[in-house]
């Protein structure tokens, strides 16, 4: 199921709540859209989609600087998508603070594998190495078996070495197959290489989103 925006200036009528169980996969791509949230918000609240597996959603060339992803992350959004297998998410305004990854996690809790490209947006805001602590997620079992960060041009590399961590040290180690990173502006060459062997060959990297 592929779902569109473009040029919507109203919200879409929500008269009834629909059950959709034979949907497995939706695609939202939204562009030079004037107000995405009140879009997503009806979208949200009109269909339930108990057996959805795949979700992509792209957000681009907003006439605003508003994005939706507080809304899709919120607990009447990724919450009601228990089945979420595969989330693959491209967002050019959105900048959630901090905490996106353990959020997404947390609200799906069948989720194999996770793409992120989210250029103005990094993974943890204001880090600090003083004062951060390792998300409970973390410390509890999870499927996640994949994960791609692509274009994350405000990713450090404090913040990566953080993530890093946290996933070489959780209980779902083994399990993890692995992360790639493609294209962030302010990794390097040298990070990347200091921190392979800590994955044991689980990290894949290119300076290009590819």
């Amino acid at each position: 199921m592929k779902f569109s925006g473009l040029w919507c200036s109203k919200s879409i009528p929500v008269e009834d709540f629909v059950p959709l169980p034979s949907i497995k996969s939706l695609s939202l791509t939204l562009r030079a859209i004037q107000n995405p949230d009140s879009l997503i918000t009806s979208l949200l609240g009109s269909v339930a989609l108990p057996n959805l597996t795949s979700l992509a959603y792209s957000l681009e060339h907003l006439e605003t600087s508003d994005s939706v992803g507080p809304l899709i992350f919120a607990p009447e959004g990724f919450s009601q998508f228990n089945s979420l297998e595969t989330v693959n998410i491209y967002d050019e305004s959105f900048a959630f603070e901090g905490g996106i990854l353990e959020s997404i996690l947390s609200a799906c809790p069948s989720l194999l594998h996770l793409s992120l490209c989210l250029p103005k947006m990094s993974l943890y805001e204001g880090f600090c190495w003083d004062t951060v602590s390792t998300p409970e997620v973390w410390s509890s079992e999870f499927p996640l078996q994949t994960l791609s960060l692509r274009g994350c041009d405000l990713l450090s590399s404090a913040e990566l070495t953080f993530l890093i961590f946290n996933i070489r040290d959780s209980q779902s180690w083994v399990t993890f197959r692995q992360l790639e990173v493609h294209g962030c502006k302010h990794l390097t060459e040298n990070i990347f290489l200091s921190l392979e062997d800590y994955l044991e060959g689980k990290l894949v990297w290119t300076d290009s989103t590819i």
